[in-house]
């Protein structure tokens, strides 16, 4: 679990990838402004002991467990993209734990795999080879957008992915998350969701991992949610636009303290 910064509370829960170090320019951006819990999906002792939960509800008890283990009674409850579907259902779950909802590039709660990545989700390691460097291929032309220069570009093309070394992916496991959203209904979840809630989304043109036109689907599936969206970025623009991303958090954090 990662601990940091001081203020009112917010839980970032990161990506289909499972590890919060993919999101540490965020993270040192929004600690500067809040206190931040994340952690790493699978790897909390509660996480351990419930490996046998078949839904998405393994992964939520992982929230609380974290805000237990802070003291945290109440927090604003931020899912990173995939973490979107587990925000949803722990605001759906724990509304009096949940001060507000921001969802960040979060696929549609309707998402359902394909027939090409169910073949993936199937035989994960022998598809890596093919998955992994088609994804990265995608964070290109926003990171183009994101940074107007040569050596930004660089620079950042450098940490992004000396983060993804040293936080190494597991498409297994993946794989496995993925079969718990499709045995949870978070179409239903959002129907209970009663917290302010957010959507932070790129430009939709830059965004080659989510169709963010099916993101919108959480502003009519959960009363009262806005959405905004961040110029100059597509999936990953809490890490390409740190503080423009720490300024959004921010500003919603302090409306829902009101």
């Amino acid at each position: 679990m990662i601990d940091r910064g001081k203020g009112p509370a917010i839980v970032m829960i990161p990506g289909i990838q499972g590890r919060w170090e993919w999101m540490g320019p965020a993270i040192h951006e929004v600690a500067k402004h809040c206190r931040v819990l994340t952690f790493s999906y699978d790897r909390t002792p509660r996480a351990r002991e419930q490996q046998r939960l078949g839904n998405l509800d393994r992964l939520v008890d992982q929230v609380t467990e974290v805000m237990d283990t802070a003291g945290v009674e109440r927090a604003v409850i931020c899912g990173i993209s995939f973490g979107g579907f587990i925000a949803t259902r722990f605001a759906a779950r724990y509304p009096e734990r949940t001060n507000g909802l921001l969802l960040v590039s979060s696929p549609t709660p309707h998402w359902k795999p394909n027939a090409t990545l169910l073949k993936y989700m199937e035989r994960p390691l022998i598809s890596m080879p093919l998955v992994l460097p088609a994804w990265f291929a995608r964070m290109w032309p926003e990171i183009f957008a994101a940074k107007p220069s040569v050596r930004e570009r660089v620079l950042f093309g450098c940490s992004y992915f000396t983060r993804a070394l040293r936080a190494p992916l597991s498409v297994t496991r993946m794989s496995e998350w993925a079969r718990l959203k499709m045995a949870t209904d978070i179409v239903a979840d959002c129907a209970q969701v009663t917290a302010p809630t957010l959507l932070i989304t790129g430009e939709p043109r830059l965004d080659k991992v989510v169709d963010l036109n099916k993101s919108r689907d959480y502003v009519t599936l959960i009363k009262g949610a806005r959405h905004v969206t961040m110029e100059s970025t597509g999936h990953i623009g809490l890490v390409t636009k740190p503080v423009e991303f720490a300024k959004l958090v921010s500003a919603f954090i302090e409306e829902t303290a009101k």
